[in-house]
């Protein structure tokens, strides 16, 4: 979904949202392009670390590939109550949207 265009997020943040509306009967309280830039923020980087784990890499370097690996594994978002960075994605959206969603 993300091959071509990272606004493809949106779309995917539009769908998670209506799911878990469906699912738990009411809203989740992440605006679609917070949650969008959490989607990027976990996708990009995983792919990234992957792709660098494929080249000889000292222990030292892999070591700190794989603790990014384990925090991007998994897009875990949450409401603010619960999601101590969720400042953080709603920032990047207000402020660099225009550079991370093209």
């Amino acid at each position: 979904m993300l091959k071509d265009k990272s606004s493809a997020s949106l779309q995917a943040a539009a769908v998670i949202k209506a799911e878990y509306k469906k699912r738990k009967g009411r809203a989740l309280d992440i605006s679609e392009g917070s949650l969008s830039v959490e989607i990027l923020g976990h996708v990009y980087p995983d792919r990234i670390g992957n792709a660098i784990k494929k080249l000889p890499l000292p222990g030292f370097i892999e070591d700190a590939i794989d603790k990014i690996l384990k925090r991007t594994e998994v897009i875990d978002c949450g409401e603010s109550s619960k999601d101590s960075n969720r400042f953080l994605w709603d920032f990047l959206y207000n402020t660099a949207s225009n550079l991370i969603l093209v």
